[in-house]
Formats: C-alpha cells, structure tokens, sequence
C-alpha cells in the first residue's frame, strides 16, 4: 500500500532535513514524500530536493498548510495520505509498517497516532504533556479525504 508523505513548508531549512532523514530511515519501502513549499526565503527547498523529496513550489506563496495537503492528495497516486508538519520526527523504524497495517482492514478510514512535541511553547506543554494524541488524522485514505474535500484552506 502507497503513502504519500505530505509535508508543507515556510522558511523550515532547520527542520525539513532531519524530518526526511528520519522518513527515509524508517522500513516502510513505498512512501513517497512530497514537500510544498509556501514561499520559503532559507534553503527549505534546496534541502527537500537534495533529500530526494518531490518539491512544489506554491505561486503565488503563503495559501498555508491545507492547501499543500489538499494539493498532494490531487496529484498523487497512493492510496494513503499522511500529512506531517516540517516540525515532526518519526523514531520508530516501523511507524509506517504498524500504521499502514491497519489499512489491511477495509473499514479502517483513517489512523490517528500519539506523539511528543519538539515545540517548546507552553501550549504544547500543556496540550501534550508528553504525549498526545494528533488532532488530525496522521493517514487517511486519499479517496475518503478527497470524498469530504480534504481539508479546510483558511
């Protein structure tokens, strides 16, 4: 089963590197990681291409985070959609392997996954408190999100 990695981007040269990095480490073979940028004016997108992501490049920028989900969604052929933050790391090698499994159910539409911030802002201290659980759907099967039209661009 395909993945699609969807990972907006605004000025992440410090976060984009790592966060491919550690999708490209993890032992799930068919993902494809697609980074949209938003206007970035720091090597982002020299980062992303030499880290082997597909880069799109939002014109004109600043349409924000669901407009690269929904976009990515549009274009890509894998039935699966797992939008990410550039702000994300993945440390388990089989994260995908667990997650994608679930798929095997038919009824499954979407996953939800916990998580632990690297944002060190009091709102994320509290909303976490060391692990939470994502807010939005971490997969989903692309024919559902694009059914209910993905998600809002605001």
């Amino acid at each position: 089963m395909r993945v699609a990695i969807a990972i907006p981007t605004l000025n992440e040269e410090e976060n984009i590197g790592e966060l491919i990095d550690s999708i490209n480490a993890t032992n799930y073979a068919e993902k494809e990681i697609w980074v949209i940028d938003d206007g970035s004016e720091d090597r982002t997108i020299e980062i992303a291409k030499s880290k082997g992501a597909r880069v799109l490049e939002n014109f004109p920028g600043r349409r924000g985070p669901a407009f690269g989900w929904n976009k990515v969604a549009k274009l890509t052929e894998a039935e699966i959609i797992c939008p990410l933050g550039a702000d994300f790391r993945v440390y388990d090698k089989d994260f995908f392997v667990k997650c994608l499994k679930e798929f095997e159910d038919e009824k499954v539409v979407s996953v939800f996954t916990s998580y632990r911030t690297i944002q060190d802002t009091l709102l994320e201290k509290v909303v976490t408190q060391k692990e939470g659980i994502s807010i939005e759907p971490r997969f989903i099967r692309k024919k559902i999100f694009l059914a209910v039209g993905g998600f809002p661009e605001i």
